[in-house]
């Protein structure tokens, strides 16, 4: 009891290997800066957009070039913001890659197949995020 065979060790071992690669990827993911060039430029995109596009709407009648325009340009704006929040997908907000409870899932299989018998409490699902 507690001890696995040789076949499950091997497999338990690349297993393990596969993790910390995976996790290797995800912490330079993590580290590495997002393309501040393009933020720059999709930000002056953002609050440049409203004045070609009034330009572009002078044909139509005010009526219906100016919701036209601020429609377009709060889709644009709100395209924007959600880049921002979808940046840093490992930076532990609610709505990031859980990563931490994955290894800790991970962790909990390996002990349950070695047999021990304390492990870390399962995490559990609280307004749609993991705790």
């Amino acid at each position: 009891t507690g001890c696995i065979d040789e076949n499950r060790y091997l497999q338990l071992e690349q297993t393990l290997q596969q993790l910390t690669q995976a996790f290797t990827v995800s912490e330079d993911m993590r580290r590495a800066q997002p393309g501040l060039i393009f933020a720059e430029i999709n930000r002056y995109a953002v609050w440049v957009a409203p004045l070609a596009l009034g330009m572009a709407f002078q044909s139509m009648p005010y009526y219906a070039s100016i919701p036209a325009v601020a429609l377009i340009s709060a889709v644009l704006y709100l395209i924007e913001k959600a880049t921002l929040g979808l940046d840093k997908p490992f930076s532990n907000n609610a709505f990031d890659i859980p990563v931490t409870n994955i290894a800790r899932s991970v962790e909990i299989e390996i002990r349950q197949m070695m047999g021990e018998k304390s492990y870390p409490r399962q995490t559990k699902e609280i307004d749609g995020s993991l705790f």
